[in-house]
């Protein structure tokens, strides 16, 4: 799935602060309301504290979707945590557990609203309407490992069987909407493993298999077709990590030296191309690609890294940093190119503050929750809401929001 997609903007954080009711609901009902005061702008943009489950005293953001819903985790009591959504107005919602259990996680939410996760580590899918279902390996494989979710609520990842002592065998699977169950992906003549990483919302599947020893990137197609994607030259090895909606492929491959790693996409075709370093670089990494063919990430430079958006040609944009601050990185973008992440000091990773940078390069400071010394962005939506994570005047970290005011 290619990484979520939003936009934003930022004003100077507003200190007017209006109370708001946060209703607490399971999968059961209301079970309780919270009165909760959170910092509100009415014309500024600023980060809002999404707070927790009651009982807990942490939670985490992990995506948006287009709706609005954010999906996370919240502690509920010491060391018990649970799959949460926050709604559009803030409402939190336990996702619960798989019977029997006591923690789970949500990583992802799709349009549909399904949400991946887990379950006392075992990967699970909870449908649009809250029902939790456990995601099973292949027969006769031993451990399921989830990786990747569509709009639609497709589930891929690989299936893994113990074959001795510390040594597995993975296969490539695809969990489809409505069932647990798992379905191997097809393997190339002369493949010996496979692993799912992205899925788009046509069906189309990123990921590698292993040839002769080696991994090389791969695309499982629609109709479940598997193409080897092309090595650059003098490479031995290459693995793809996300698609977007066009079938274009991003992720790694190496060049003439073994340890010469790359940062790659891949086009329709299976042609590859070379994003481009930084002056002074000689590394990049991505973390999401829009469905015009624009890939986000960071790239090394001749000190620190920098937060760059790369155009289709592979040429490279630096995004910079905040003023007086040396490093950012660039974690998720949206359809019109808007990045977001975070900006820091190398030498006081306190000073960390969540960043938006507009598609013409502007960069905004997104700010601190009240008391906090730290914030990080995570995801944006194509509506251009941002979440991520911040530290509280008690130093426990919380999930937040952001909206331009």
């Amino acid at each position: 799935m290619s990484g979520n997609e939003n936009v934003r903007q930022h004003g100077s954080m507003s200190h007017q602060r209006i109370r708001r009711f946060l209703a607490v609901v399971t999968a059961g009902g209301i079970t309780g309301a919270l009165a909760v005061a959170v910092p509100a702008a009415a014309s500024a943009a600023t980060i809002v504290d999404l707070g927790t489950l009651p009982g807990g005293t942490f939670s985490n953001g992990e995506d948006i979707n287009n709706a609005g819903t954010i999906v996370g985790t919240s502690g509920v009591s010491p060391n018990v945590w649970h799959a949460v959504t926050w709604d559009s107005r803030g409402v939190i919602t336990d996702l619960g557990t798989l019977p029997g259990d006591s923690s789970s996680a949500g990583y992802q939410i799709g349009d549909s609203g399904a949400v991946r996760g887990d379950s006392d580590a075992k990967p699970v899918r909870w449908g649009p309407n809250g029902a939790i279902t456990r995601l099973l390996p292949l027969p006769g494989d031993h451990i399921p490992i989830s990786r990747d979710m569509n709009n639609a609520g497709t589930v891929v990842g690989y299936s893994r069987k113990s074959i001795g002592e510390y040594v597995y065998e993975d296969h490539a699977v695809r969990w489809d909407v409505g069932t647990g169950a798992a379905t191997g992906l097809a393997q190339p003549p002369g493949a010996t493993e496979s692993v799912a990483w992205a899925v788009n919302d046509h069906g189309a599947i990123a990921g590698h298999v292993r040839i002769a020893g080696e991994r090389r990137a791969a695309r499982w197609n629609a109709d479940g077709t598997v193409t080897v994607l092309d090595l650059l030259g003098g490479g031995v090895y290459s693995y793809a990590e996300d698609i977007n909606d066009a079938g274009v492929v991003v992720g790694h491959a190496n060049g003439s030296t073994s340890d010469e790693l790359r940062t790659v996409r891949w086009s329709q075709t299976g042609a590859i191309t070379v994003l481009a370093d930084l002056p002074g670089g000689n590394w990049s990494y991505h973390m999401a690609i829009n469905d015009n063919g624009v890939i986000a990430g960071y790239a090394g430079t001749s000190n620190q890294p920098h937060a760059v958006r790369w155009a289709p040609t592979g040429a490279v944009t630096d995004l910079g940093t905040l003023p007086r601050y040396d490093r950012s990185f660039g974690r998720d973008m949206n359809a019109d190119g808007t990045v977001v992440g975070d900006s820091d000091l190398f030498s006081d990773l306190n000073s960390t503050r969540a960043v938006r940078w507009a598609s013409n390069g502007t960069a905004t400071n997104l700010g601190l929750l009240r008391g906090g010394t730290y914030s990080i962005a995570y995801a944006i939506n194509d509506a251009g809401t941002i979440i991520g994570n911040a530290n509280t005047a008690n130093d426990d970290n919380h999930a937040f929001v952001w909206r331009a005011g």
